[in-house]
């Protein structure tokens, strides 16, 4: 179980986080992609990172003493398209995708068994919209009404629950479920993979707004751990409200490096 709490306003605790980045010899920073660096869309493939947040990348990427990487539930191939910036490092499917693909042999049999079964659901499921990700299967329910939504949950959960612990499990997002294989593991399993071998002076930062960013959380509490959206209990430290103060935090750190 992961401990949550109530996280600071980030801004508010600036003196104690600019000290931290000062004094780090290396930072990892890992960002989170929808709804962290862009705002949420109904529809994820019309969404665009904006001039200013691109621009604030770049900049950030070109300092020695920092490592850019980008973790989402998105394709490792998608991101590359969606923000384009070299030496950024992109891992897609929740931190287990990298360039060199999934080192999985084939496609996840109950994953076709699934998506087969859920599209005879979908003229009963109103608003729910499938993304079959070929290594995963997401169910986007932001436009579905609620009574939908806790229907889609609960038909997930026993499909899940048939399929036994050597099927497939879900990761929740700001509102999509995503099932995935055994292989592909939590954001939290995934961030530890990524700072296995790295210095130990090493400070991460990570940046994330939904339910699948709390084991990084905790996988990494003793970086500096930040929360995107309303205020709700966390097992981040600090918190910021939008995108935008997302944007301003990254010309800050920025500001802090040079």
């Amino acid at each position: 179980m992961i401990p949550h709490g109530i996280a600071s306003p980030l801004f508010r605790c600036w003196p104690e986080v600019s000290f931290r980045v000062r004094r780090a010899r290396h930072i990892l920073l890992l960002l989170d992609f929808d709804g962290t660096l862009t705002p949420l869309h109904d529809r994820p493939e019309e969404v665009q990172l904006g001039k200013a947040t691109r621009q604030a990348l770049r900049q950030l990427v070109q300092h020695r003493r920092i490592a850019l990487t980008v973790v989402s539930g998105r394709r490792h191939a998608d991101l590359e398209d969606k923000i384009g910036i070299g030496g950024v490092q992109y891992f897609g499917l929740y931190g287990w995708e990298g360039r060199e693909g999934m080192s999985l042999a084939s496609r996840s049999e109950w994953l076709l068994f699934c998506a087969r079964l859920l599209l005879t659901r979908m003229p009963h499921l109103p608003g729910i919209r499938l993304e079959d990700k070929e290594m995963s299967l997401a169910m986007h329910y932001r436009q579905a009404p609620t009574p939908v939504a806790r229907e889609l949950r609960t038909e997930v959960q026993e499909l899940v629950e048939m399929l036994g612990p050597d099927g497939l499990h879900v990761v929740e997002g700001s509102k999509v479920l995503e099932l995935l294989p055994p292989e592909i593991r939590n954001k939290g399993a995934a961030v530890q993979e990524i700072v296995r071998g790295l210095p130990l002076a090493l400070l991460p930062i990570y940046i994330g707004n939904d339910a699948s960013d709390e084991s990084a959380f905790a996988a990494l509490s003793t970086g500096i751990t930040v929360h995107v959206g309303r205020t709700r209990r966390t097992a981040a430290r600090y918190s910021l409200r939008d995108p935008w103060e997302v944007r301003s935090f990254l010309q800050r750190l920025e500001g802090e490096l040079s």
